[in-house]
């Protein structure tokens, strides 16, 4: 193994440790509503392969705005009225996750449809807890954003990518 391999290697582990580390409340949030749906209705959730590389990848590409992204998704969700959403959400994260956005489908074509983000402040940063039912299928997304780099990264994102790699002079 060459130095360049063995100092990539290092980084990325390195990486990997300080995003598991950092973001453990994050992480037994999310796994803690998988669980509860996996208990409650019978089915296994989906999660994306290789996920962590995906969350370690946005919080380089935005400057630590996004941080711990989790994703699993649920197919078939049997016996799930999307009323039921919002309040199995509360009972396992807790009174500190405070509701931004709660959508209830109507029409005829979409009961029982619900979507749901709960926020938690944490210091400079804030957890998110986004859920979406639909038809039987229930997608929920867990991430910390701190909002100071989020913004920065958002307001001028092309400039926030040349600072964090400048450019060779020589134009290579």
């Amino acid at each position: 193994m060459t130095f360049q391999m063995r100092k990539f290697a290092l980084l990325l582990l390195g990486s990997a440790l300080l995003v598991s580390t950092g973001c453990s409340a994050a992480d037994h949030d999310f796994n803690s509503v998988v669980s509860a749906v996996e208990h409650k209705y019978s089915v296994h959730a989906q999660r994306i392969p290789m996920m962590t590389l995906v969350s370690i990848c946005a919080s380089l590409k935005t400057h630590g705005g996004v941080r711990s992204l989790r994703v699993a998704e649920f197919d078939n969700v049997r016996g799930m009225d999307g009323k039921d959403l919002y309040p199995l959400l509360r009972s396992r994260l807790g009174a500190e996750w405070q509701p931004f956005v709660t959508e209830v489908g109507g029409g005829p074509n979409r009961s029982g449809d619900q979507s749901v983000i709960l926020v938690r402040p944490n210091g400079s940063s804030m957890g998110m807890m986004i859920a979406d039912y639909d038809h039987g299928e229930l997608d929920l997304v867990g991430m910390e954003m701190n909002g100071a780099a989020l913004s920065k990264w958002l307001h001028d994102p092309e400039r926030q990518q040349h600072s964090s790699h400048p450019r060779d002079p020589s134009g290579d």
